[in-house]
């Protein structure tokens, strides 16, 4: 059942939509994926895969991540504490939430304490899919190489990658602001 709440503050009401989703973030990234050939072996297994697009507004603070993402209709207020690494995953406490305005959410981050005053901007095209209990994203973001990114408990992890044919090992603990652009001629 989905609930509703409402925060009042300069003036601005905003409404936080459905339930608020506080876990841990467990995940890898696979930067400069083979497309083709992770297409063609998802092909091969029969796993549906959905595109998206998302336009994300960042904000640092200290080692914390405030995020506005719009997808589609849809305007997610995100928290992630600091980032650790386990192996060759990396782990993060991360709070989520659907919003209402983007705007108000910004807001919001200012009235607590949050520098919003230049916000990292990112624009991503991304396939997602589900398999043995993870979630992966093939994603496209102007200038980075393609990178797959697979979230779930660590076994789910190395099962997926088991059945992909990519090598778990390879998988990086890091962050988008880790990824190098690809070089160009």
């Amino acid at each position: 059942m989905l609930k509703l709440f409402v925060k009042t503050f300069d003036r601005r009401v905003l409404l936080i939509l459905g339930s608020r989703k506080d876990v841990e973030e467990l995940e890898g990234k696979l930067v400069g994926v083979d497309v083709e050939k992770l297409m063609k072996r998802l092909m091969e297994l029969s796993i549906p895969l959905n595109a998206y697009l998302q336009d994300d507004l960042l904000f640092h603070q200290d080692d914390q991540l405030f995020r506005v993402r719009t997808e589609g209709k849809k305007y997610i207020l995100t928290y992630k504490d600091k980032l650790v690494k386990k192996g060759n995953l990396k782990s993060r406490n991360e709070i989520e939430f659907e919003v209402s305005d983007p705007k108000a959410a910004i807001d919001f981050f200012s009235a607590i304490g949050v520098d919003t005053s230049l916000p990292e901007s990112r624009k991503k095209k991304l396939l997602r899919f589900e398999f043995h209990g993870a979630k992966g994203e093939l994603v496209f973001i102007h200038d980075l190489p393609p990178t797959l990114e697979l979230e779930g408990d660590e076994d789910a992890i190395k099962e997926a990658c088991k059945d992909l044919k990519l090598d778990f090992s390879k998988l990086l603990p890091i962050s988008w602001s880790d990824v190098s652009p690809v070089k160009k001629d």
